[in-house]
Order: structure tokens, then sequence, then C-alpha cells
């Protein structure tokens, strides 16, 4: 994932992240790309959620995607090897006397005994997939598995396993420390006995003794001294042990997000849908251009409902701070709003984009602040919840970060409304954020119309019919969002009485 660091599935994400989770209606991306698997939906939510704002790396974690949509069978191999040795390191038997270090040194051989065979054929997979790899951090990756865990290697571990099970016995050696007490506890290597030795006539120039089978305090202190000796070995094993079995756990997480975007991919192609892999400006300015951008929860079925074929749409905004979305209701500006947001956070974890093409400089952050039903709690009302909301992001945003805002301030009048959301965006802009707008408050797009940032607006198509196309397209914002259509649509209603 990063090229000098591990991805942290436990690492706290920034307060605003359930906000953008609920505005932008991403469940049913992180549910695509889990499939259904609980560790690939956390890897989604906390990758997604937090978007990279350095050029190269983005670069870096696109060069390997590509080379996993090479080999997808691969990568999904890996990570169901990973699985399958985590499962394995499961079933081994810890004990209950985790402090004593024999049984610590036992359950440490166990563990590395059951995961080499998995070493072997995780250097297997890497060793067949390298030729049909670019010069990605993958190659990287399976060239130090080859490299790294070659044969030798493998005999090596198998060979120091069979000296861990001290099939000789324990040796130990102490020096003579103050009043000739043994000090220094060292385990030795057992010394190979000739046959003769073996058979009791070799030289017994040596002194023994036995323990009394009923002398419970002379079991106590060989068992100690015994602790003793094993005592760092059995810490070294343990560590090894502990680095193998995170060597395994770390191939999954890091594989997991590839895994997800290739399930996603073929999800979204599946439904006939484009999609686009931009390359991220190393320019000074703002940019922001996209042709046929939609909405992904649309093709996966969001909001409980079945999946749609989206209707994409156009965004020339470059060098513009401000983008007003006004038009008929229910004409696509929500869904065109969500289309932008997923769009910036898909580009910044390095995924490709929903749309045919997608140009962005990148952002310092995303925020969203959609229009909310009443506080259920009665704690607070709509507009106090609104500026609270606000107050938060305007805290929290940095120059060139993005705003998207939603019917903001929608619970006060339209003359609030309008003077609020005007200063609200002006002062965001003059802060060097982006703002995308969606109102249908003609007296705020008036209001922004006139100003000096010359904003970009686009207006929800209506046909002469009342029909909506959901194609926006640039033009001045109406004094109507056209809620007549949608009276005379659900009518009839009950006739007045007189």
């Amino acid at each position: 994932m990063l090229p000098d660091d591990d991805l942290d599935l436990d690492a706290p994400l920034p307060s605003w992240t359930d906000d953008l989770v609920v505005d932008l209606q991403a469940e049913p991306l992180f549910e695509a790309m889990a499939g259904g698997d609980d560790l690939l939906y956390a890897v989604a939510r906390q990758v997604l959620l937090r978007p990279l704002d350095d050029v190269a790396l983005i670069e870096y974690r696109q060069q390997i995607l590509r080379d996993c949509s090479r080999v997808p069978e691969v990568v999904r191999a890996l990570y169901e090897l990973a699985g399958d040795a985590l499962d394995v390191r499961r079933r081994v038997f810890g004990g209950f006397m985790r402090d004593n270090p024999r049984v610590v040194l036992h359950h440490a051989i166990d563990v590395l005994a059951d995961l080499l065979p998995y070493l072997r054929r995780l250097r297997r997979i890497a060793d067949e997939a390298m030729d049909r790899l670019g010069d990605s951090g993958l190659r990287t990756l399976f060239a130090a598995i080859v490299t790294d865990l070659d044969e030798n290697y493998c005999q090596q571990v198998e060979a120091e396993i069979a000296r861990l099970q001290l099939p000789g016995g324990v040796v130990i050696g102490k020096r003579l420390g103050l009043g000739n007490a043994g000090v220094g506890d060292v385990l030795h290597r057992p010394e190979r006995q000739h046959l003769a030795d073996r058979l009791g006539f070799g030289d017994t120039r040596s002194f023994s003794f036995q323990v009394a089978a009923r002398d419970q305090a002379g079991v106590d202190a060989l068992s100690d001294l015994e602790s003793r000796g094993v005592n760092r070995v059995a810490d070294a094993a343990g560590q090894a042990a502990d680095h193998l079995v995170g060597l395994f756990r770390k191939l999954r997480v890091e594989l997991g997000f590839y895994l997800g975007c290739a399930q996603l991919q073929t999800a979204l192609e599946t439904a006939g849908v484009a999609v686009t892999r931009p390359e991220p400006l190393r320019t000074d300015g703002s940019r922001l251009t996209a042709h046929g951008l939609y909405d992904p929860c649309l093709v996966l079925g969001g909001a409980g409902g079945a999946a749609a074929r989206p209707v994409g749409n156009d965004l020339n905004a470059d060098d513009r701070t401000t983008v007003v979305i006004t038009g008929a209701n229910s004409g696509g500006k929500s869904t065109f709003l969500r289309a932008v947001g997923l769009g910036v956070l898909m580009s910044q974890c390095g995924l490709f984009v929903c749309a045919e093409d997608w140009t962005w400089t990148l952002r310092s952050g995303l925020f969203t602040h959609f229009l909310r039903e009443e506080d259920a709690t009665l704690t607070s009302g709509r507009f106090d919840d609104e500026l609270r909301r606000m107050k938060d992001i305007v805290d929290a945003v940095t120059p060139g970060g993005l705003v998207l805002m939603n019917e903001s301030f929608a619970s006060t009048n339209e003359s609030e409304a309008a003077e609020i959301g005007a200063e609200v965006v002006q002062g965001l802009t003059r802060a060097g954020v982006g703002v995308v707008v969606v109102t249908h408050l003609y007296a705020l797009a008036d209001r922004l119309q006139h100003s000096r940032d010359e904003p970009l607006f686009l207006r929800a198509e209506r046909r002469g019919d009342g029909v909506r196309t959901y194609r926006l397209v640039e033009a001045e914002p109406l004094p109507t969002s056209f809620g007549a259509d949608l009276y005379a649509r659900l009518s009839p209603w009950p006739e007045p009485q007189r």
C-alpha cells in the first residue's frame, strides 16, 4: 500500500468521515469491494476514507493496481494462502502456561513448523508470477520473497526447528559468581556422544546426580534451572514465530485492497459502465475536469434499491473555485454531487474513477455538508445542527480542500439561507478551499452569481414536457425548481372543499 509503511486497520479515521459515508451513500462501494469478506470491507473503508495527498504515493499504488489487474488470480491465491496460514496458526494450541519458557518454546516450534509449507507455497506462487509483472511495488515484493525465502532458507529453518526440539536434553552452562553461586545461564548444544559412551563403556569421569522421586523441592529447582536456561532461546523462537505470523497477516491486509479493487471493477464491467485510470497532476492551480462522470453506487444498487443504468455528466471546472448546481427537483443534482465526492476519494487512494475521463489536482481533504433530518433526540434543531457541522468543517479544512454542500441552510428561510450560505462559500474560497454547491434557493444562487469568484453554474436539464433527463448543462440559475411538475406527477389530489 505504501513503500515505507504498513496499513493499520486500527488507526482512527478523521472525525468527519462518518458524514462522508452517510452523505455520499458510500456503503455499496465498500460492500462491492468486500464481496461479503469482513476483512476486505475494513480495508476498503480504511483506505478510501484516508485519501492520499502525495502524487508519488498515488502513482506507486496505481502501478501496483495495474500489475494486480494483470494477475488477478495470483492476488486472490496469495490472499487465500495467507488466510489459510493464519487459520493454521490459530489452531495451534498455546497452552495455559504462556509464561513458562518451555511452553513458549514448544508453541513457537509448532507455529514455525506449521507455517513453513505455506512459506514454500508463497515463494512458488511469487516465482511463477514474476515474469508477468511490470516495474511496480508488487514486483519488488515478489522479488524479495523469491530471494529471501529460497529453499536454502527453508532448509535452515527446518534444521533449526529440529535443534529447538532439544533432542539431546537441556545442557546449561554457568560460571561461578559471588559466593560460588552459579550465574550467567547459557544454553549449549549437546555434544555428540560416541557409541561407547552411549553404551556405558566410555570415559565416565563426570559427576551427576539424580533427584529422588518424592523430592518436590529438587524437581522445582531443576525446573527453574531449565526455564532460566531455555528462556532466551524461547524468547527468540517466539519472536521468529510472531514475525512469520505478522508476514502473512500484513500480506493478507495489503493484498486485500487490490483484491477489493478487482472485485469492484468486475462488478462495474459486468454492468457495462466505463471506468478510467487517471494520472494525478503535478501542477499548481485548481483542475477538475470529468466526462461521463457517474455515481457507481447507482450501478451497485445503493440505498437499498435495484441497480440502475447511470447517466454520465461532464464537469469543466478548471481554475474555478466554486461550482453551483441548480435546476429542477429530482433532476440528478445530488447524485452528481455524490459522484464528484466519490471521484475524489477513489482517485486519491489510487483507484480508478467511474467516468470516461477524469483530470484533477490533489485535494488536501474532502468534506460534505448535506441537509439532514431533524435530530431525533430533540437536543437541537436542524438549523443548529447545520451550523455546528459547518463550524466543524471550517475548523478542519485546509487550503486545497474541497467542500461539497447539498441544500445547506435550507432549514431556515430563504433570505437568511442565502446570506449565510454566500458568506460561508465566499469565506471558504478566499481561504483557498474549493466548493461545490447544490441548491434550490434562487436567492443564494443569484448572490453567488454576482460574486467575484466567477462560479461555474450547472443546471439540471428539464424538457418542455417536464421530463428530467438527469443531465447537467452549463446554464444560469432559474427562479424556479419546477416543483409543480412533481405535484402534477403525484396527482390526482383531493378537490378543495367549497
